[in-house]
């Protein structure tokens, strides 16, 4: 007797994750703009560091493009890693050797 298990909605629960992620961040984002208008004109009363402009410019945009650049690069590595995975175990799984060809 064979049994069959009914597909899984990956792309379903995938797209309700990413919501939900997306809304944690609008909430977050409006919590940091709030306290953010609201200490902005102290912070701009607040005495300068001394030796502040030896310190190396820090670009904020930069460093997260270099980031996220590393971790798209990283994935597609993985990905690589993952497919070939698959397609190595494949003789011995009939179902993965339809899918890997």
């Amino acid at each position: 007797m064979t049994t069959t298990t009914p597909a899984f909605d990956y792309k379903a629960m995938q797209d309700q994750f990413i919501d939900t992620i997306k809304q944690a961040q609008g909430f977050t984002l409006d919590a940091v703009k709030s306290v953010t208008d609201t200490v902005a004109p102290l912070v701009s009363e607040l005495p300068k560091l001394p030796f502040a402009d030896q310190l190396p410019a820090y670009d904020p945009t930069e460093a997260i493009n270099a980031s996220f650049n590393f971790v798209s690069e990283l994935i597609a590595a993985q990905k690589d890693f993952a497919d070939q995975l698959i397609k190595a175990v494949a003789p011995l799984y009939p179902a993965a050797a339809s899918q890997a060809s």
